[in-house]
């Protein structure tokens, strides 16, 4: 799965999912999808 699937995923979830089942549910681990998120919030501009 491509980081930005990823982001989009983790973005639609539902209310009350944990980043640690997101990341089992992609086969990655909970630290990669945070990293991934503040690099997806930094390119787009949410984050300086």
């Amino acid at each position: 799965m491509t980081p930005s699937n990823v982001v989009r995923g983790a973005r639609s979830r539902e209310p009350g999912v944990t980043p640690e089942q997101l990341a089992a549910d992609f086969g990655g681990h909970p630290f990669t999808l945070s990293t991934r998120m503040r690099r997806a919030d930094t390119y787009e501009g949410a984050t300086p």
